[in-house]
């Protein structure tokens, strides 16, 4: 009978990165996927189809395959928070990267932001309490205190930030394109 040999704690760390949550730096299973990489990163791709993306301070799986929209709303409402932030004067990446956030405020300013209708209003971020706790389940953000009333962002938000200049890029490649097709015509 020919028996499997796997990593400590593997079935640990399939459940963990297959239920969309990051494995990050100070997790205990990060030093055991970080010590095996070559290993998840076949697994996940042979298995399931899924990239193990892998950064200095976490890891996390994606697939070409998937219409999860919850990453979609996360972006978006980063989207809004860059929007209203750049508004108030304020330097995004900077307060993502350094400040503590009441969970209250950020749900005022969002709620009542001027583009909530138009990017936010029918998505999971309606329900902002909800919201908050599924990416603080994820590892994207953490809770401050007891009373869970303040939180702030961890290292994965960079992966959505990327996504985000992506998405930026194709936009302004796109606008630029149908610009260069109009001076062409006239």
């Amino acid at each position: 009978m020919h028996t499997e040999v796997y990593p400590a704690q593997h079935r640990e760390i399939v459940a963990t990165l297959l239920s969309g949550k990051f494995i990050v730096e100070k997790s205990p299973l990060f030093a055991i996927v970080d010590r095996h990489r070559n290993f998840y990163i076949a697994f996940f791709k042979q298995s399931y189809d899924y990239e193990l993306d892998t950064t200095n301070n976490y890891f996390f799986l994606t697939s070409k395959h998937t219409d999860e929209k919850g990453s979609r709303d996360f972006i978006l409402f980063l989207a809004l928070l860059a929007y209203e932030f750049h508004n108030e004067r304020r330097d995004f990446i900077k307060e993502l990267k350094e400040n503590v956030f009441s969970v209250a405020e950020i749900e005022s300013l969002i709620k009542n932001a001027t583009k909530y209708e138009d990017l936010l209003k029918g998505t999971s971020v309606e329900e902002f309490n909800t919201f908050i706790k599924k990416w603080e389940n994820r590892g994207v953000l953490s809770f401050v205190n007891e009373k869970r009333k303040k939180f702030r962002f961890n290292d994965p938000i960079d992966t959505f930030l990327q996504v985000a200049d992506q998405l930026c890029d194709k936009h302004l490649k796109e606008e630029n394109n149908v610009l260069v097709a109009e001076e062409i015509e006239d």
